[in-house]
C-alpha cells in the first residue's frame, strides 16, 4: 500500500519558506500555523510530483512559479468571513461618517465619499456596505464610491462572481436577504445592484508600485487584514493609510486591533459606541507614523458616554499590556504643548477604575 503520509519539513525548510512569505507578503507564520502550512504545503509537492520541499521552494521564487506562490499565500491568509460582520462598525460608517458629509457634499457638487476595503477577502464587507447604504438611499456613485482590495486573485475572482454558500449570510437580515440575494444551484447570488458598485483590484501591501496606483481616500476598512503581518510590515501598512487618508479621514480596524505601540497620529473617535481612527485635518499639532508627535487622543463628543466607551473598548478589547500602553499616551499627553485645548481624558471618565489606577501608577512609577 502507498505510503499516503506528508513527508517532515525540516526546521531548516521551514524557515526558507516563512522568510519567503514575510519578505514577499509581510506574513508572520508563527510556530502554531506549522501544521497546517507544512500540510498545505507538503499536499502541492506531491500533486506537482516535485521531488522535495526545497525544489517546490526554489519553483516558487521563480516567475514561472508565480501563480503557485499567489496559491499558496491564499490558502495560508484564507479566513472565514461573512456579511455584516461586526455590523455596529459599518453602521457607524453609513449612518454617521457618510451622513455628516452628505449634505455638504451634495450642496458644493463635491466627490463621493471614497472608501477603500483593504484586505476584503471574498467581497462580503464592502458589498455590506453597499446594502446599507442602498437602505439609507444613499446614491453609488454620487454619495460615496468603494472600492476592494485583497493579495490573492483567487479569491477575488470569487468576489466578483458574487456567489456565497449559506454561511456567509448567517448576519443576514432576511428583509436584506430577500432584497439583494437570489438562490441559485445551492448557492446565494448578490444583486446587480450590489454587485456593480465595488471595484475589486488585487495588491500587495507591501508592493510600492501597487500602492502608487491607490488613490486618496476619505475612509479605510482593514477590519483583521494586518492581524498576521509582521510588526514591520503592519508599521508600513499603517503609514500607508495615513499617506493615503485625506485630512479627516477615517481609518476602521477590527475590534481586537488597535494602533498602541505602531502610530501617535491618529485620534481616537466614538460613533455608535465604536471606537474609530480620525486623522486630524492640518493645524491640529499632530505628527506622522514612525515620526513621534502626540499621543493618540480623544474626541469627546461633549459628552462623557463618548469616553466611556472607548474605555470600555480598551477594557474589553485589549490586552492589559496594551491597555496600559495606551493610558501612559494619554497622560503624556495631558499638559503637553501638543494637546492645548483638550480636557484631561480621565475627568470625564467613570467606567473601568482599575485598569486606569494601575496605568496611572505605571506611568508615575515610570515602570
Amino acid at each position: 500500500m502507498e505510503d499516503r503520509r506528508d513527508p517532515q519539513m525540516t526546521d531548516r525548510e521551514w524557515r526558507m519558506f516563512t522568510q519567503l512569505l514575510r519578505l514577499h507578503c509581510g506574513l508572520e507564520c508563527g510556530p502554531e500555523t506549522r501544521p497546517a502550512l507544512e500540510h498545505r504545503i507538503a499536499r502541492r509537492v506531491r500533486e506537482l510530483e516535485i521531488e522535495s520541499f526545497a525544489a517546490y521552494h526554489y519553483f516558487i521564487r521563480q516567475a514561472s512559479g508565480a501563480e503557485e506562490l499567489a496559491r499558496l499565500i491564499e490558502e495560508t491568509i484564507s479566513g472565514e468571513s461573512h456579511f455584516f460582520r461586526d455590523r455596529g462598525q459599518l453602521d457607524a460608517l453609513v449612518q454617521q461618517i457618510l451622513a455628516e458629509n452628505l449634505v455638504e457634499r451634495r450642496a458644493d457638487g463635491g466627490n463621493p465619499l471614497s472608501i477603500w476595503s483593504a484586505g476584503c477577502a471574498g467581497g462580503e464587507e464592502p458589498y455590506s456596505v453597499v446594502m446599507l447604504a442602498l437602505e439609507s438611499e444613499l446614491v453609488p456613485g454620487t454619495d460615496f464610491t468603494i472600492f476592494a482590495s485583497d493579495i490573492s486573485r483567487g479569491v477575488l475572482a470569487r468576489a466578483r462572481r458574487g456567489s456565497y454558500r449559506e454561511t456567509s449570510l448567517r448576519e443576514t437580515e432576511p428583509a436584506l436577504r430577500q432584497q439583494y440575494f437570489h438562490e441559485r444551484g445551492g448557492l446565494w447570488q448578490i444583486s446587480d445592484a450590489v454587485r456593480e458598485n465595488v471595484d475589486f483590484i488585487d495588491l500587495n501591501f507591501l508592493d510600492p508600485g501597487q500602492l502608487a496606483s491607490i488613490p486618496s481616500v476619505d475612509v479605510v476598512l482593514c477590519r483583521d487584514a494586518s492581524a498576521r503581518l509582521t510588526s514591520d510590515s503592519r508599521q508600513r501598512l499603517i503609514e500607508t493609510f495615513w499617506d493615503k487618508l485625506r485630512p479627516g479621514g477615517h481609518l476602521f480596524l477590527g475590534r481586537s486591533e488597535s494602533l498602541v505601540g505602531v502610530s501617535t497620529s491618529f485620534e481616537l473617535r466614538c460613533l455608535n459606541d465604536e471606537s474609530v481612527y480620525l486623522k486630524p485635518s492640518p493645524g491640529l499639532g499632530l505628527g506622522t507614523p514612525g515620526q513621534g508627535g502626540s499621543a493618540l487622543t480623544f474626541i469627546h463628543h461633549d459628552n462623557a458616554s463618548a469616553s466611556n466607551s472607548i474605555v470600555d473598548h480598551v477594557s474589553t478589547s485589549w490586552t492589559n499590556d496594551e491597555a496600559i500602553s495606551f493610558w501612559r499616551s494619554v497622560f503624556s499627553c495631558t499638559g503637553s504643548p501638543d494637546c492645548e485645548g483638550t480636557e484631561p481624558p480621565l475627568e470625564n471618565i467613570t467606567a473601568s477604575r482599575n485598569l486606569t489606577t494601575e496605568a496611572n501608577a505605571s506611568h508615575s512609577t515610570g515602570k
